[in-house]
């Protein structure tokens, strides 16, 4: 029941990264598109970045209580990730929820300010190819967080995202796809 295995300490940096790339992914889709940027930087978005802050803190709360309310079945050995590592006393829980809301009201605020072009500039357009970054980003990020060997390894509590998060990420970029 070591928290200092190697397994334990790169996973999580790691879902980290790939949840970031996310956003930088759908930023730079979102840059590609003609006039987006315009259309951006020229409303105010305050309130609804508010709104992602708050939406994003209630996910960070989840996900930090589902972790630490996470029970072992099975004998824990050396890789198994330890359950105490999500005490609200630790460094690295805050830091995590502090990136998880940062991340989760990111993509939030680019997919709102995506969809308010839409409507504001209606017109259909050739879907660019680098819409498939975010996608396949995304797709990374579920993939490593709950179905790598790693995540396997260390028992990681995000095991049971992967079905949910590829499902609604698919319907998401195919909804897109039509509304394009």
């Amino acid at each position: 029941m070591n928290d200092l295995t190697i397994p334990y300490l790169v996973h999580q940096p790691i879902c980290n990264l790939c949840g970031m790339m996310c956003c930088i992914a759908m930023l730079n889709f979102l840059l590609s598109l003609p006039g987006f940027l315009e259309f951006f930087v020229s409303h105010s978005w305050t309130e609804f970045f508010k709104v992602g802050i708050v939406a994003a803190s209630f996910i960070a709360y989840g996900h930090t209580r589902d972790q630490h309310r996470k029970r072992i079945i099975e004998p824990m050995d050396e890789a198994t990730e330890n359950p105490d590592n999500y005490l609200p006393t630790r460094v690295h829980v805050w830091a995590n929820a502090v990136h998880l809301v940062w991340t989760v009201s990111l993509l939030m605020i680019l997919a709102l300010g995506f969809v308010a072009c839409g409507i504001a500039m209606w017109r259909t357009m050739g879907m660019p190819l680098l819409v498939l970054w975010p996608f396949a980003q995304g797709m990374l990020f579920f993939w490593y967080a709950s179905a790598s060997k790693p995540a396997k390894r260390i028992h990681a509590t995000a095991v049971g995202l992967l079905f949910p998060g590829v499902a609604c990420t698919s319907a998401g970029f195919a909804a897109l796809a039509l509304l394009l």
